[in-house]
């Protein structure tokens, strides 16, 4: 077989191995068809198309291939804040505890310790009359919200550019769609509002999934943030928050 022939399988079949690690990633597929056709010139260097025993290449395709899956479905998992998910469909509607390494629940003085940094928001409260505080960490891009002395909501801001940063396969810069592939009609839609409350903010929105405890918060079409909280927290918080409300 000659190396164009070798060139197209590589391509074929590594893109394959790429759409079945993650068949709604486009990329994924793209990435394994270039990742193929590399092998292939590497193989065809050290002379293996012209052996006796080319026979192996394809357990080489194989074996790497399997090999490229693992590893890419261990750094997914790595970055993702809800653990590891195989699949859009195997995203299981469970809370999600923690984000960046700070647990719902746990002492904002657990938190100082770890991570120093965290300033008062000097805005207004969360709501008229509400012992919670907010503490921000802008290097981190972190927000808390304090009860008492426990964190009782997380919030991250997504870097501009090259943020792996993803809850349940919906990372940094992903489109709004990708929520409700993810989610269908378990996310619910709410609208922006400017930074005062009375106006309407045409470009954001934000999608809550009750069942998980997570906020994606959307700016021109585009996740730029998440939110994790008690999933009966994030149920009762439209009530005095100023800047979402539901659309209408």
């Amino acid at each position: 077989m000659k190396l164009a022939a070798w060139t197209i399988l590589g391509a074929l079949v590594g893109a394959l191995l790429g759409y079945l690690a993650d068949p709604s990633d486009f990329e994924a597929a793209l990435g394994g068809g270039i990742g193929g056709i590399f092998l292939v010139f590497w193989l065809h260097e050290r002379g293996m198309f012209k052996r006796a025993s080319a026979w192996k290449v394809p357990a080489v395709f194989a074996f790497l291939g399997l090999l490229a899956i693992v590893g890419w479905k261990a750094w997914d998992a790595h970055h993702d804040e809800a653990g590891f998910v195989w699949r859009d469909a195997a995203v299981e509607a469970r809370p999600v505890q923690s984000l960046k390494g700070i647990r719902v629940g746990e002492s904002f003085a657990a938190v100082g310790a770890r991570l120093a940094g965290f300033s008062p928001d000097l805005g207004p409260r969360p709501e008229a009359d509400s012992p919670s505080r907010n503490f921000v960490h802008p290097e981190a891009r972190l927000r808390l919200r304090v009860a008492g002395e426990r964190v009782t909501r997380i919030s991250y801001e997504c870097a501009m550019a090259l943020d792996s940063t993803s809850v349940n396969r919906i990372g940094c810069g992903a489109r709004e769609s990708r929520v409700l592939e993810v989610f269908g009609n378990g996310a619910r839609r709410l609208c922006g509002r400017t930074a005062g409350g009375d106006k309407p903010a045409p470009d954001a929105f934000a999608f809550d999934v009750l069942d998980t405890g997570t906020r994606y918060v959307v700016l021109d079409g585009a996740v730029r943030g998440f939110i994790v909280m008690e999933p009966r927290d994030l149920e009762e918080a439209l009530g005095g928050d100023q800047a979402w409300h539901r659309c209408g």
